[in-house]
């Protein structure tokens, strides 16, 4: 009874509406005059009326006269009527499906009469259905079925069946009288039930699947006697009234069952997800709830509505619900399953009758057999289904006709647009109401894809006379190509697959593109041309002709094939545009950097710079080349242009303009920063000498693609190679010194900070200064302060134990980022190679001042020897930088070196694997080296902290050794012993003497 209830509220929400003319049979204009005096009520409040007197009263609505008539009833009717409570509980052991999946069971109840109790002679019957319980082969449903039984010969027949694949599962049949009898025997309380074997159904073919048990409940009570006996049969009166209303009206039953049939769909739509299906299946009708399908069975014949009018009802209501309803609310699919069911009717009728007509051969005849007999569809019925097939194709084919608006967002929907109306156009029956209808779908797909490309031009193009309002057509028709790309972009990547198993719609559109814009061309800019040469911006033309360039290569590479059509040949630039060249030529020849500012930065931080895309040169370099690029393949001599002259000149004019911007950068770079300022560059995060190199690689990069570009495009020049390459060898000079002074200012940088901050730390490691003791004083005697040290620093650490590596590491955390950050900030490995050399020469110079003090000149008054915790520092500083510059050169030859420095730089990280050994410095302990890392002046410095150390006889030995002229840090170290005496390391006469005539010599 929910379900009934359930159907009668969807009654109610459906638009109350009398039947209409034709909604009578005959079309009888009396009809609706009839139905108004004699009912008076709308479509669902007849239906509404029906159901009520067929579901919820005592018995089955049955004339008064009819029931009381017949005397064979006395015997088979109950005292008095008696309530039955069936309680449906649940099932075990259902038969699973044949892939092993449990099934989707539910349970419906019938209460057939024994006798004939209704109109036609059949026996009548209620039925009852219970919910689905998904997924299972134990489902519970605990669905209660309340009736009133007023005949012995009533009985339930309650069968199990399968909502998903409608496979009947079994069923059990009680007789009333026999549970009746059983209660009164034994069961005091009015109570049966237990669990019953789940039976197959005579005569049927669907017991495949038979199995089971079901629990049942069955409990008895008796009514009160009625004061009236005959009082319970008043009610059938108004149910007999409206048959008789009906036929004496003429009401075509047809608009009664659309009206249920409508209010079922209504159900399944707002139905839980859960009970609708997300999968095309061939079952008529799997959109409804199984309670809907039985429910339209079941009035179908008493309303005598066949079962091709049934699709065809279904057919037209779903698509218009479809059609007005939000997208979703009614699956596609359930528009295909009703067309699909009328297909299957449609087909099989056919060949039953090619069967009976011997019109099909022995083979064929013999390949196929009918289960059973189609009856073939009335004229009627052909009339009404053409009529809904008419509406379909109208209605998806106007949806086609704006496919781009229309499905740009919904591509399954187009999809399924293009299904419907090839099947619709293949139906015997609409083709046979319109034989005017091109044989070929994909011929009336193809007319209708034409026409839908030439609404998308004209739309496009009034897009761009929109947005250009006020301005000239040169301006309209550059936005125009922009939206004409942007659409045929679209139409590649959208709905080329969409449409690739009928056409290719993008040689539709672009051949349509293609001719249609021909014809703006040749009518609104040629003509204005000719006419008023003078209005035409020649920079503006070159833009159009640009935009105009783009579309017709990115069309031939969507369709090569447009390039044998006359469209294309007709699509002439070299003679829509000739008449502009000289001027842009003559643009070319003024080119000037100062015409270019240089763009703001559009970032949130502001040392986040993009190197070179900001720079004025590379802005005019960029237009160079895109306005050579954008003619280069022009006959020139169109207008008239000396080709040796131009090379010339513009050659002159890159050359001047690279010469004058590499030399502003170097005169900006060109001041020496002080100590404070090194710090400074410490905490930069992004160093500018970093940008103007990738600046200068971008320019670069641009003169050899102007060159190359220039260079074979005037193959006639006799004189090509002197007026090409000389030009540009001047300006590669240019960038190359440029390049060499920047580097050196990088070097430099690096070297300065360095020692500045290796200067600092050396000097905080020193020897703590003693307190002078109290002198005595001597009258006319100069006392001399004389300083002593500790064997402590400042801090209390002892000056003879080496630096600890944690402490390195610190000390040149910020030192090793900043370097970190100049080598990735460059543009490529070979300046990153460059980079290196020069700086690690200034690193060595650096280190090696703070080690021992330079060959000649005056020495320094305060200058000491380091002690062993100094060396130590500046051993390790050379050795991380090293390890540094090994990784980064390794990094900039392809390898994966640089992995170490992402994520924090550190002694420790970079020298992860190595010894941890300072002691000896050098390449020895890698797998490959760097000849420029390893280098003579490398191997000196090595050789000074090795002997640093050491008495001045074993130092001697080692400059002897290395070459004395080669290994200056050893005679520096030499100059600090004798200039600075030392008790621990005395040096002799003849070691003097020896120190003397070198310097002599050197």
């Amino acid at each position: 009874m929910e379900y009934i209830d359930s159907l009668i509220s969807s009654l109610h929400s459906v638009p109350a509406v009398l039947p209409s003319t034709r909604d009578f049979l005959d079309a009888d204009p009396d009809g609706i005059h009839k139905w108004l005096s004699l009912v008076n009520k709308s479509l669902p409040e007849v239906m509404i009326g029906f159901l009520t007197q067929s579901h919820f009263s005592e018995i089955e609505k049955v004339p008064t006269s009819s029931l009381l008539a017949d005397p064979t009833l006395d015997g088979d009717l109950f005292p008095q009527p008696i309530d039955v409570d069936l309680k449906v509980v649940g099932a075990k052991a259902i038969v699973s499906m044949d892939d092993g999946s449990a099934r989707d069971v539910l349970c419906r109840v019938e209460v057939v009469q024994g006798v004939p109790d209704t109109l036609d002679g059949t026996p009548a019957h209620r039925v009852f259905t219970t919910e689905v319980c998904a997924r299972t082969n134990t489902p519970a449903w605990y669905h209660d079925v309340h009736v009133s039984c007023a005949r012995r010969s009533e009985r339930f027949v309650v069968s199990v069946w399968d909502a998903r694949s409608e496979d009947f599962l079994g069923q059990v049949a009680l007789d009333v009288a026999s549970l009746h009898a059983d209660v009164v025997a034994g069961d005091a309380r009015g109570t049966v039930g237990g669990w019953y074997p789940l039976e197959p159904m005579s005569g049927n073919s669907w017991n495949k699947y038979v199995g089971g048990f079901i629990f049942l409940e069955i409990r008895f009570g008796m009514q009160e006697e009625d004061e009236d006996p005959e009082a319970h049969l008043i009610n059938f009166v108004p149910y007999a009234t409206l048959m008789g209303a009906m036929t004496v009206c003429g009401l075509d039953p047809t608009c009664l069952y659309k009206t249920l049939m409508l209010a079922c769909i209504n159900i399944a739509i707002a139905s839980s997800a859960d009970e609708i299906q997300d999968q095309l299946v061939h079952t008529d009708m799997r959109f409804l709830s199984p309670g809907s399908r039985v429910m339209l069975e079941l009035w179908r014949e008493p309303l005598g509505i066949s079962k091709h009018m049934k699709d065809i009802l279904y057919l037209d209501l779903v698509f218009a619900e479809r059609k007005k309803r939000h997208v979703g609310e009614v699956p596609v699919w359930a528009l295909l399953n009703a067309y699909e069911s009328i297909h299957r009717s449609l087909k099989a009728g056919a060949m039953e009758a090619s069967l009976s007509n011997g019109s099909l051969s022995s083979a064929s005849a013999g390949r196929f057999s009918l289960k059973e007999s189609y009856e073939p569809f009335t004229d009627m019925e052909n009339l009404i289904l053409n009529d809904v097939l008419g509406d379909i194709y109208k209605y998806y084919k106007a949806q086609l006709a704006d496919y781009v608006s229309t499905f740009k967002e919904r591509l399954p929907d187009l999809e399924t647009t293009l299904l419907l109306l090839r099947m619709v156009s293949k139906n015997i029956v609409f083709r046979d109401f319109r034989p005017d209808v091109p044989a070929s779908f994909r011929a009336e797909l193809k007319g209708v894809l034409a026409e839908a490309a030439q609404s998308q031009f004209l739309l496009l193009f009034q897009a761009a006379k929109d947005e250009n309002d006020r301005s000239t057509i040169v301006q309209t028709l550059i936005s125009f190509c922009d939206l004409l790309l942007d659409d045929l972009r679209d139409q590649h990547k959208i709905f080329r697959t969409s449409f690739e198993l009928e056409l290719d719609i993008v040689k539709l559109v672009v051949e349509s593109y293609v001719g249609r814009l021909n014809s703006i061309i040749e009518n609104q800019f040629v003509t204005s041309v000719h006419h008023h040469p003078g209005l035409f911006d020649a920079m503006e033309v070159l833009s159009l002709f640009n935009g105009l360039k783009r579309f017709i290569l990115y069309a031939c590479k969507l369709s090569p094939s447009i390039k044998k059509t006359i469209h294309f040949k007709m699509f002439d630039l070299a003679k829509w545009f000739s008449f502009f060249v000289p001027e842009w030529l003559q643009y070319l020849k003024d080119l000037k950097v100062s015409s270019f500012e240089s763009l703001p930065r559009e970032t949130e931080d502001a040392n986040d710079f993009s190197p070179g895309s900001c720079s004025a040169i590379l802005q005019c370099f960029d237009s160079a080349y895109e306005t050579l690029s954008t003619f280069i393949d022009f006959d020139w001599g169109l207008g008239g242009v000396d080709l040796t002259v131009f090379v010339e000149e513009f050659g002159e004019i890159v050359h001047h303009m690279t010469a004058e911007w590499c030399n502003g950068i170097v005169e900006g770079n060109s001041v020496t920063p002080t100590d404070k300022m090194q710090h400074t560059l410490l905490n930069q995060t992004t160093n500018p000498v970093c940008v103007q190199m990738c600046e200068i690689e971008a320019v670069n990069a641009k003169l050899w693609s102007i060159h190359h570009l220039i260079d074979a495009s005037t193959t006639q020049i006799d004189n090509k190679v002197e007026s090409t390459s000389s030009w540009f060898v001047k300006s590669q000079e240019s960038i190359e010194k440029a390049q060499k002074i920047l580097l050196q200012i990088l070097a430099t940088e690096i070297g300065n900070c360095t020692q500045v901050v290796i200067s600092e730390a050396v000097v905080k490691q020193e020897a703590a200064i003693l307190p002078a003791p109290m002198p005595r004083k001597k009258l006319f005697v100069k006392q001399e302060t004389i300083i002593q040290y500790s064997n402590v620093t400042v801090e209390g650490v002892s000056v003879n134990a080496p630096m600890e590596s944690f402490n390195v590491e610190a000390l040149l955390t910020d030192l090793i980022q900043h370097t970190q950050r100049v080598m990735e900030a460059l543009p490529s490995g070979a300046t990153v190679q460059e980079l290196i050399k020069c700086t690690w020469d200034k690193v060595i110079n650096s280190m090696t001042d703070l080690m021992v003090p330079p060959l000649f000149g005056e020495f320094e008054v305060l200058r000491r020897p380091l002690n062993v915790r100094q060396l130590s520092m500046c051993s390790q500083v050379m050795q991380a930088f090293y390890d540094v510059f090994y990784a980064f050169s390794m990094a900039a030859t392809g390898n994966n070196a640089d992995t170490l420095f992402r994520g924090g730089m550190g002694t420790a990280t970079i020298r992860a694997g190595m010894p941890n050994s300072y002691a000896t410095l050098g390449g020895d302990n890698y797998e490959m080296s760097f000849e420029f890392l390893d280098s003579h002046q490398f191997a000196n410095v090595a050789a000074l902290v090795t002997n640093y150390f050491e008495p001045a006889a074993k130092v001697r030995v080692a400059c002897d050794s290395i070459n004395t002229r080669k290994n200056l840090p050893l005679l520096r170290l030499m100059r600090l012993r004798i200039d600075r005496p030392d008790t621990r390391y005395p040096v002799s006469s003849e070691i003097r003497n020896w120190f003397e005539r070198v310097l002599v010599q050197s």
